[in-house]
């Protein structure tokens, strides 16, 4: 590509992207604004097509803190173990912080 027609479209460009209009409207009726389907569909199961078993409580507006920081803190308590871990006790060092993580993070869960 040639400098002397790159330099003037690279100043134009920046010149007049600035000064075009925010165009704001409704979204058009064939395609409802995002959310309005959880909103107004019972049956409504997300993008996955299925229901969750157990979601931690989060549907209802209620958050299973304990359960939550038993997840948070096994897979925590993993990563650490894993990078403490050497040789041979590597594994057992990703088994053991992945236990103790969990039992921490539910006290902490539950503490909350």
């Amino acid at each position: 590509m040639n400098r002397t027609y790159f330099m003037p479209a690279l100043i134009a460009c920046t010149l007049l992207i600035p000064l075009s209009p925010a165009v704001y409207a409704d979204p058009p009726s064939w395609a409802p604004a995002h959310g309005w389907r959880k909103k107004h569909d019972p049956y409504y199961t997300g993008y996955s097509g299925k229901r969750w078993y157990d979601d931690y409580g989060i549907i209802e507006g209620t958050c299973n803190r304990d359960k939550i920081g038993a997840v948070l803190g096994g897979v925590t308590g993993g990563a650490i173990g894993s990078t403490v871990g050497k040789g041979d006790g590597k594994t057992v060092a990703i088994i053991v912080g992945t236990v103790l993580g969990a039992v921490v993070g539910n006290q902490i869960g539950k503490a909350g």
